[in-house]
């Protein structure tokens, strides 16, 4: 299922206090996008409009930012285990190193 029918069945799943929610965050991405802090009432004739579109718009970026969070959560995942390995190769080496000195002497 791609993101724009997740999107949609997500749109059509949803309860009243959540359309509620997502109808207000529209209202203000709305309003950032005509540079306004609050619709006035030709604008918010265009928004009941467009309601629908801007409320998928918010849902979409939604998902966009906890995809991005989620990358970020396991790129630093995978920079802590690059920093474990690379301590451990130090500390492989240095315990060879003391092994040769050992047998050396």
């Amino acid at each position: 299922m791609n993101q724009s029918q997740r999107i949609n069945n997500r749109y059509n799943e949803l309860t009243d206090l959540e359309y509620q929610f997502y109808e207000e965050k529209a209202i203000e991405l709305c309003a950032r996008e005509i540079g306004a802090t609050t619709l006035n009432e030709n604008q918010l004739k265009i928004f009941q409009a467009l309601r629908e579109v801007y409320i998928k718009a918010v849902m979409k970026e939604e998902i966009l930012n906890t995809e991005l969070s989620k990358n970020n959560l396991f790129s630093g995942i995978t920079i802590e285990h690059r920093k474990d390995v690379e301590l451990y190769s130090k500390k492989e080496e240095e315990k060879d190193m003391l092994w040769y000195e050992i047998v050396l002497n």
